[in-house]
């Protein structure tokens, strides 16, 4: 769905019998990376690109297909979420970075066991 204030795009799904939704400018690269495996399989008939189940995805995409940073608010809950779930790695935005490390780092001293990229 088209932003009316802006270029981007909002992404929306959901299960309509369970009345699950998820959305959010964030849900776009992981939607567009899932979109474009499942396309090339039908196109190529293979599968040449995979996603592991074990990555969570953040991160909005404009209409060239440039990955937007996500809000700094919203970060540190993001990277919790994933740190806290049977999740092993995130892959968030480069404008991001420096601050999910800060992130990454607190949650390491205090949990070292877990393994998180």
């Amino acid at each position: 769905l088209r932003n009316p204030k802006g270029q981007f795009y909002t992404v929306h799904f959901g299960f309509p019998a369970t009345e699950h939704l998820y959305t959010g400018a964030s849900f776009g690269l992981g939607m567009a990376l899932l979109s474009m495996c499942s396309m090339e399989e039908e196109a190529n008939l293979r599968k040449q690109h995979r996603l592991g189940k074990h990555i969570a995805f953040t991160g909005g995409v404009d209409f060239r297909g440039f990955i937007r940073s996500i809000d700094q608010t919203a970060l540190e809950e993001k990277i919790k979420t994933a740190f806290f779930s049977p999740l092993a790695m995130m892959t968030i935005p480069v404008e991001n970075f420096a601050e999910a490390n800060k992130v990454l780092e607190r949650l390491k001293q205090q949990f070292p066991q877990k393994q998180f990229q």
